[in-house]
This record gives structure tokens, C-alpha cells and sequence, in this order.
């Protein structure tokens, strides 16, 4: 890790975008956090050596603990496809 600067957060790393995206950055050897829903399977990303932090996109203290330290974020997510009716747009 030492020399490979701060890592890339993914947002969304095990969805169809995310998993290229990963991809991409890990074949250009740059360090990848990616933050993960706490029920996905996240085998794979760290099986290729990116560091997986658990939380929600939608929740303010997941993202803390995922951007903290980061050199970018990259996010490929689309959490706002759970809005309900009458759910603010926040």
C-alpha cells in the first residue's frame, strides 16, 4: 500500500458500473475503498485487494467512515431508485 498514495472510493463497487470501475482503477494498481451495502456480496473486491466498508449511501455516518482519507470518490450508486411516495428528495 505504502507508495500507491490515498485510495478511490467506489460507491456502489459490486453493481454493473461499480464492478468496471473497480476494475479499471485496480488495473492501474491505484488503492480502492468501496462502500458496501451490509447485505452484498463483496467477495470478489476484496478477493482483488480493494478494502470494503459496509454502510448505507443514504446515511450520513457510512459516508464519514467511507470518505475519510480519500483522494477521490467515484459513485456509481443509485440509492434514490428505494424513494417511496412521499419520501422527500433529500
Amino acid at each position: 500500500m505504502e507508495g500507491q498514495g490515498m485510495p478511490v472510493l467506489v460507491v456502489g463497487g459490486t453493481g454493473f458500473l461499480g464492478r468496471q470501475v473497480v476494475a479499471a482503477l485496480r488495473s492501474r494498481e491505484k488503492l480502492v475503498r468501496a462502500l458496501v451495502r451490509p447485505g452484498s456480496d463483496a467477495s470478489a473486491l476484496e478477493k482483488s485487494g480493494v478494502e470494503v466498508v459496509r454502510g448505507d449511501m443514504m446515511g450520513p455516518a457510512s459516508l464519514e467512515t467511507a470518505i475519510e482519507g480519500v483522494d477521490a470518490v467515484v459513485t456509481s450508486a443509485a440509492g434514490y431508485t428505494r424513494r417511496r411516495k412521499g419520501t422527500p428528495r433529500r
